[in-house]
């Protein structure tokens, strides 16, 4: 058993992380989902059954409470009649036939009826049935009972019974209720009469309208059973059942008082998942499942296919180059180690350029400074003036043009480095520019001033002399006049700066604008272009010092100012 589990173990780290995932959605999402949608669908379809059955018996009880309320009205009717000892000396002594008892009606009987009748608007009728008959009775509240056939059967009602008769009107079909209630004299001795109450059977049990289709609601009393109904208008009704009683699954009695009515409600069977509910609970268990289910993507999708991508783009990844991964904004640990693992590759891809470009550039240095000596005109032209300061006899000047010139020749052609010193640099410029002092005789001047703290501060091999040379160039070539050139060196801040300054002919504004394009936005195809000279000068500087540090031009109003920035780094 050890065994295959330590097998299952080694197979699970050995797969891919698309197939661990899937693996774990299975486990830990699919199956769990349909297993505690099926606990929750049974634990739901109980209770919900239990509340089914808690709700109609508790709408039951209220319909009774309505149901009883509703029939108070008719016993309060009652008690006011056996409350009224007028009434009663009345019903019990006289009639229309002496003058007294027609006062008495006109007085206190029929003010009574009448305000009965506005009180209770929806009872049809509302009288008293004599037990003992009188000669006179008038036709619509005290009446004889002794031919009414509901009352031959009165003798076991008490004085809390109601009797209740069923009927259905005939002029308006309408389902009616006639109850009746004992009265008795005011000394309670024996009973003289009933109290009549009718209504339709809507009155009293309009509560009962909740029954929906497929429902029974069957209603019994004295040994007689109806099936309740709505009619034409909306409003209850009883006809006539003669079918076989439901069983007593679903089924919620009550007994109203009174009345002693029984009502039995047979509801439907409780069907938590019909055709339509069983849709529309898989419909949202589908919902649910694809809910998670975009939820784990998205969670698989931020880790783990972030992962793999980087991983597949790593392992193609060429040998010579980094390439950077796709930007992730991410702030998580994957973000993270994209970002870093980007910001590395940059880093060794601009290393890279780095190195072949000081290769390249120091290359191009040194072949500069070698061919900018051998140049058939600053050969002959140099060489001419020792000739014609020998021919003169100007010995003296002669020789240490000589010693400049072999100076210069020197420093260009055996020093194979990198890098120098500003000391070495301003030490070669003033052999250059007194070398050509003593050819332009009075026609030029020179001025070195640099501050001897900055003279161990490295820069470029070679730096000052191209653009020392284009003053000679560019800047004194079609003017007779004298010319001269200014070179300081000195800090500011922790910088070094050497301007070089001339009073030549200046530089036109489109070439000047041209020229700091080259410089600090030029493409890899215009860097090739120009190789050598000030762009040269300006790479090697950035290169050692840092892209704060360079060349920068500006036009005077005569001449023109070439300002070189270097960061203050000591001879190592």
């Amino acid at each position: 058993m050890k065994k295959e589990l330590r097998q299952f173990g080694q197979k699970f780290r050995d797969m891919a992380l698309v197939h661990k995932m899937i693996f774990l959605y299975i486990l830990i999402i699919f199956i769990p989902m349909i297993l505690l949608g099926t606990f929750y669908i049974g634990n739901f379809s109980v209770h919900m059954r239990e509340q089914y059955v808690t709700g109609k018996t508790a709408i039951m009880d209220q319909c009774r409470k309505s149901i009883e309320n509703n029939l108070s009205q008719v016993v309060f009717c009652t008690r006011s009649f056996q409350s009224n000892a007028d009434l009663l000396h009345y019903v019990e002594s006289e009639d229309f036939s002496t003058a007294n008892g027609a006062y008495t009606y006109m007085k206190t009987v029929l003010p009574v009826f009448l305000q009965m009748k506005a009180t209770y608007t929806d009872y049809q009728t509302i009288c008293i049935y004599r037990r003992f008959e009188k000669r006179w009775n008038d036709p619509a509240y005290v009446l004889n009972g002794l031919n009414v056939e509901e009352l031959k059967d009165t003798n076991n009602m008490s004085m809390k019974s109601m009797k209740t008769v069923i009927y259905t009107d005939e002029k308006s079909g309408v389902t009616m209720c006639r109850m009746y209630m004992v009265l008795y004299d005011s000394r309670y001795y024996q009973k003289i009469g009933f109290s009549c109450v009718a209504c339709s059977f809507d009155t009293i049990f309009q509560s009962l309208e909740f029954a929906e289709n497929g429902e029974t609601m069957l209603f019994t009393l004295n040994g007689s059973t109806w099936n309740i109904g709505k009619d034409e208008q909306g409003k209850l009704c009883l006809t006539p059942y003669d079918g076989e009683i439901p069983g007593r699954e679903n089924q919620v009695s009550i007994t109203v008082e009174p009345m002693g009515a029984k009502i039995d409600y047979y509801y439907r069977n409780f069907q938590l998942l019909s055709n339509n509910n069983l849709i529309s609970v898989l419909i949202g268990m589908i919902l649910i499942l694809a809910f998670f289910t975009v939820v784990y993507y998205l969670f698989y999708y931020s880790i783990t296919k972030r992962i793999t991508d980087l991983t597949g783009y790593m392992s193609q990844m060429q040998k010579d180059r980094m390439v950077p991964f796709k930007i992730d904004d991410s702030q998580d640990e994957i973000g993270t180690m994209i970002r870093v693992y980007n910001d590395t590759a940059e880093r060794m891809n601009r290393l890279i350029d780095e190195i072949y470009q000081k290769e390249r550039l120091v290359g191009q240095a040194q072949y500069y400074a070698m061919q900018s000596q051998i140049q058939p005109h600053f050969l002959y032209n140099t060489l001419e003036n020792i000739d014609m300061l020998i021919e003169m006899g100007e010995y003296e000047k002669a020789s240490q043009m000589i010693a400049l010139f072999g100076r210069i020749l020197r420093y260009n052609v055996s020093k194979n480095q990198e890098k120098a010193t500003v000391g070495e640099e301003v030490s070669h410029i003033t052999d250059y520019l007194k070398l050509y002092s003593y050819r332009m005789r009075d026609d030029f001047h020179y001025e070195v001033n640099a501050d001897p703290s900055c003279s161990k501060i490295l820069c470029p091999y070679c730096m000052l002399q191209p653009v020392i040379e284009n003053c000679f160039r560019h800047g004194f070539r079609h003017e007779e006049r004298e010319f001269w050139v200014s070179v300081r060196v000195f800090w500011r801040d922790e910088f070094v700066y050497i301007e070089i300054e001339d009073n030549g002919s200046g530089i036109e504004p489109d070439k000047l604008r041209k020229i700091e394009q080259r410089l600090h936005k030029g493409t890899q195809r215009e860097k090739e272009k120009s190789s050598i000279g000030l762009l040269n000068v300006h790479e090697r500087v950035q290169l050692l010092c840092g892209e704060e540090c360079g060349l920068r031009l500006e036009s005077r109003k005569q001449g023109c100012l070439v300002t070189i920035r270097l960061k203050g780094r000591l001879e190592e």
